[in-house]
Formats: C-alpha cells, structure tokens, sequence
C-alpha cells in the first residue's frame, strides 16, 4: 500500500525559506570552524599523551599487586575472572563473561517515503511524496502516529528493549577492573541459545507468551518461518571470559584512568595478549582516524552552510527551470570551493596555534620549495634563451 502526498511552493515562499537559511548556514559555519580548531587541539593533546604514557609505562605481572607502583603507568596481560555471571533480568538467563549485549527486535510495520521535486515556469516547486509501508524487523518502535497513513498500520508498543550489561566483580589477575574498562573490550561474538534454556525463560515470561529457540535465537511469537506483527527476535553476544591486556593506573585494588600532564586520562584495554608498545600504537592510529573523520566531517558542514546562504540565488534563477539547474550547480561548485578552502585555512591556523613550531618548519618547507620552483624555472628560460641565440 502506498499514499501520495503533493505539496507545492511558489517562488516567494521558497524564497522566504532560503532567506531564512542563511541565518543557518551562517551558524552551521560558525560551528564548523570551533569544530575544527577544537579537534585540533584534541588531536595533539591526545598524542603528547600517548606518547608521554608511553614513555611512563611499566611492565608488571597479572598475579600480584605491588604497592610500591601505586599511582604509576601501568600494563598487565593475563586471564580474566567475575565474581558472578551476568543476568539477564527479563528472561533469567544467566551468561558466564566479561560483557553482554541484548538485541531485541520487533516484526511491524516501517514507512518509506520517495519524494520528486519539480520545478515550472515561475518558480513554483511541486514536490510528490510517496509514502509505502511493509513489514520488517526494527530494534526501535515504529510509532503508528507519525505515519501518513497510520490506519491499518498499528505496531504495539514494545515490551522489551535491547540492553548491554558489565559483569560484577571483573579483574584481570589481580587488578581490578572498573566498568568504563571492560566496556571498551566492544561487543563480543554471538552466542547461540540451546533447547535447554527454554524452561528458564518459559518461567520469566508472562504466562501465555510463546517462546521457541529458533536457530539459536530467542523467538516470541507463534511461527518463526512466518512472522505476525508484535513478534519478537532476540539476539545475545557475549564477551567471554579470557585473556586481555590493560594500561592504567595502578592503584590499591586495582586499575583506572591515568592522568597525565598533557591532560588526557589513560586507560587502553584490549583484546588478548598485547604488548605496551602494540597498545600505545593501535591508540594513536585511532587518534589519527578521529581526527580525520571530524576534518571531513566539519569541512562538509561547511559546504552545507555555504550552500544554504547561496541558495536564494538558486531559488530566484528557478523563475526559468533550466537557468535554476546551472545557477544551482555553480552555487553548488562554490560553496565546495568556499566550505573545502576555509576548512584548510582554519586548521592552518589550529596547526599554529597548537603547534607552531611544526607549522612554522611546514612553512619554510613550502617557502624553500616555492623558491626552488622559482629558480628552475628561471634557469629553464635561461637556457632556452641561450639555446635560441
């Protein structure tokens, strides 16, 4: 089933629109800019302190703590324990590991739109939106009443929501661990539901709920190969119990965030067994990563700012259709050129600002290429001049 919707637009009124979108634009630029010089700043506070940690870090047995590296930089490797196992409150499971995460699914009702924009002879925009609805399993509530058509389309609430637990009671040998520890180990793989924890789970339902394991996987509902809206799909990953390598503080029970003078606060867990040098770099990696993800990022928003301010120039070339095609691309065109030049202009000057001495060696490197450029460039007509005589 599908519903059309058609609403149309003059010229006036897209054009008080995009008047109102340069105040936008401008304040998505002004957010870009402290975004960039922001990451920046974060970018080199968190590499002088990896390599400041790194330069700090002692290597220490898992079994024992010595109190004497009380405060220090520490790394430990070893095997994991829990003082209970993690339980699943809703369904009484209970998981012998470090983390479990809960997908919950619901079969219901999902609505899709497609919109076409058209643009006539004096500005007026018709846009058509089709809006379509199919059954499909979604891990959020489809709230019926947002839909366009919400008859015929009802979900029922949902009575059970996806949810990650930490083990009690986690060390590593003889460190403790806190929670914002072991939450960095990430999801685990997927753990497989058995025939004989159904009566378990049978016991914490409310009575007349069907519950089957379905390949694995916790099913509520009547048929599994033929689901009915208001039927539930529910997944489990599970980080076992094993061996994992820490860097932090070591205090009296155990391990948490180190402080350094640059300002960051440490603590790396991974994995298995890692050494300190293989941690410090698979974190600076990282930092490197994030910190051109958020450039890209911000550099975008800056086109899309740009973009907004220019665009009541689109919208009154739009009074002839072809000419709002050009004047929207070449819009498009500078608000790349304009967005990409101002983004590498302020980490120019982040560059300088957190680290002006680098920046100043970049300059004179490009000042010293520029210079030879030049001369080459003089010898070469030099020696065509004298070729010609």
């Amino acid at each position: 089933m599908s519903v059309e919707e058609t609403v149309s637009h003059s010229l006036g009124e897209r054009l008080k629109q995009s008047l109102v979108g340069i105040g936008t634009g401008a304040a998505l630029i002004s957010a870009m800019v402290g975004a960039l010089f922001w990451n920046e700043g974060r970018a080199v506070q968190t590499a002088r302190s990896l390599s400041e940690g790194a330069g700090l870090v002692v290597e220490r047995p898992a079994d024992q703590i010595d109190p004497v590296f009380n405060g220090a930089l520490i790394h430990v490797a070893g095997a994991t324990s829990a003082s209970a196992p993690i339980r699943d409150p809703d369904f009484g499971l209970e998981f012998a590991g470090l983390r479990l995460d809960r997908k919950v699914e619901m079969y219901q009702w999902v609505q899709s739109s497609r919109t076409e924009k058209s643009t006539a002879t004096g500005g007026t925009e018709t846009q058509v939106t089709t809006y379509s609805y199919a059954t499909d399993w979604q891990s959020s509530w489809q709230d019926p009443a947002g839909f366009k058509e919400p008859q015929g389309h009802a979900n029922p609430p949902m009575a059970y929501a996806s949810l990650g637990r930490i083990a009690e009671g986690v060390s590593v040998g003889a460190y403790g661990l806190e929670e914002d520890a072991v939450s960095q180990l990430g999801a685990g793989p997927a753990q497989r539901l058995s025939e004989d924890q159904l009566a378990t789970i049978r016991a914490a339902v409310a009575p007349g709920t069907l519950a089957t394991i379905h390949q694995g996987t916790l099913y509520l509902g009547r048929n599994p190969e033929s689901p009915a809206v208001g039927d539930y799909r529910i997944t489990y990953s599970l980080v076992p119990l094993g061996v994992i390598s820490v860097i932090g503080r070591q205090h009296d029970s155990g391990l948490g965030r180190y402080r350094t003078d640059s300002g960051n606060a440490l603590l790396m867990v991974e994995k298995g067994s890692r050494d300190a040098k293989d941690m410090f770099a698979t974190a600076a990696d990282s930092n490197s990563t994030t910190t051109w993800g958020l450039r890209i990022g911000a550099v975008i928003g800056l086109i899309v700012g740009f973009a907004l301010i220019l665009r009541p120039l689109t919208v009154l070339a739009s009074v002839l259709p072809v000419l709002g095609a050009v004047m929207g691309f070449g819009t498009g065109l500078i608000a790349a050129l304009m967005g990409s030049s101002l983004g590498l202009l302020v980490i120019a000057f982040a560059w300088f600002a957190h680290r002006p001495l680098v920046s100043l060696i970049a300059m004179a490197a490009v000042a010293l290429l520029a210079t030879a450029l030049i001369v080459l460039a003089r010898r070469g007509r030099s020696t065509a001049a004298l070729a010609g005589e």
